[in-house]
């Protein structure tokens, strides 16, 4: 260990240009490096980010404290469930430069397996519970295949790791028994910008979808429950935001906007920068989440933090999140009649919408804060560097 703090080591996504977050990991990985830095135990944190079929690219010092490694790993293949070897290696090779006293993987998957195969102490993060997520979406016989792979990395990750951080009691209750070293939970953080004093409720009506446009989200349901809700608000407008990874998915959502003659209510965003998501929920009226499986949605802490209602389904992480009648509410998954009608009680009554975001801010900032978080995570690095001395060598 190093005599001026803690040098950590961070498996995950992190963002070429800090205006284009792709997806929640990338979001907590930006949040969470960056203030660590200034915490007063923290020497130096490297994040490593894994490249398929890239060359290693140039260390990239982002300050004093922080800095980027793009590893590549040539012949990585199968999304995240193969091949783990590869990263293992390409890290091993800068370990003597860096000087890890920890490393955190962010997610039970392949962050978290070569974290935890590196012979030093460990801490995974669950992002999302990526084995059921996997079984959910399985249709093929090599989908199955994948989903054995998922499941052997995880129950691995989770069994090694010297801390596991739970970001949701939900994720905790999924995984009871596969941890074998401390768990401890830990909220994700909320980047500094969405904690800004927000502008009053637009003038018009809008309802905000920010998430990846998968069938797992459910964007279809939200289609149709927002055409019954237009009945009752001609002037209410649906903005959808996100990547498109999945183009027939996407299509039947764009064909049913058309087939339901939304189509001058309804906005595709598209992939956004991290400054227009920013924008869109600050001028949103209320968030919908309509999925189908969830674990802790970094888009509602988001609009939390905002000062927006939320109305999103009873799924998951999401009743830790969401305070029902408090800071939102919630509706049955797939009930896209309740849907509608919440989301007409949100807004119908601005005062009502006004009371609720007030109290989701103030939620947020006790539970997402960046600094807040950043001190939770050092003491779980302390403990996981205790742990792993305590611990036989397996």
């Amino acid at each position: 260990m190093t005599t001026n703090g803690l040098n950590v080591l961070i498996l995950g996504p992190y963002p070429d240009d800090p205006d284009k977050i792709v997806g929640g990991v990338m979001s907590v990985n930006w949040a969470l490096a960056n203030t660590l830095v200034r915490h007063h135990e923290i020497n130096k944190v490297t994040i490593v980010v894994f490249n398929r079929g890239r060359h290693d690219q140039a260390l990239v010092r982002l300050g004093d404290k922080l800095e980027v490694r793009h590893l590549a790993v040539p012949f990585l293949s199968g999304d995240v469930i193969i091949r783990s070897w590869q990263c293992v290696a390409a890290v091993r090779r800068i370990l003597t430069e860096v000087q890890p006293d920890v490393v955190h993987g962010q997610g039970i998957d392949r962050q978290g397996e070569v974290a935890t195969q590196l012979g030093l102490p460990s801490v995974v993060t669950v992002h999302g519970l990526v084995h059921i997520e996997a079984r959910l979406a399985a249709k093929s016989l090599f989908d199955k295949v994948k989903v054995l792979l998922f499941d052997a990395m995880v129950r691995r990750s989770l069994h090694k790791a010297n801390v596991t951080i739970s970001i949701s009691d939900y994720d905790a209750r999924s995984l009871e028994g596969l941890v074998g070293g401390e768990r401890i939970s830990i909220p994700n953080p909320i980047a500094p910008e969405f904690f800004m004093p927000a502008p009053d409720l637009p003038a018009v009506s809008r309802v905000l979808f920010a998430g990846v446009m998968r069938p797992r989200k459910n964007v279809l349901g939200l289609v149709n429950a927002f055409a019954e809700l237009r009945r009752g608000m001609p002037d209410a407008r649906l903005v959808i935001a996100g990547p498109t990874p999945e183009p027939t998915y996407t299509q039947q959502v764009r064909d049913r906007v058309q087939e339901l003659a939304l189509g001058d209510a309804v906005e595709f965003l598209g992939h956004v920068s991290n400054e227009q998501l920013l924008t869109a929920v600050r001028e949103t009226s209320a968030l919908a989440l309509f999925s189908y499986e969830e674990t802790s949605p970094t888009i509602i802490a988001q609009a939390l933090a905002v000062g927006r209602p939320v109305v999103a389904s009873r799924i998951g992480g999401i009743p830790e999140m969401v305070i029902e009648g408090e800071t939102g509410y919630m509706v049955a998954p797939g009930d896209e009649h309740a849907l509608a009608a919440r989301l007409a009680n949100v807004l119908c009554n601005r005062n009502h919408a006004r009371e609720m975001g007030q109290r989701g801010r103030a939620l947020a900032f006790q539970r997402y804060e960046p600094s807040a978080v950043a001190e939770q995570t050092v003491r779980a690095y302390r403990i996981a560097i205790a742990s792993a001395a305590a611990r036989p060598s397996a």
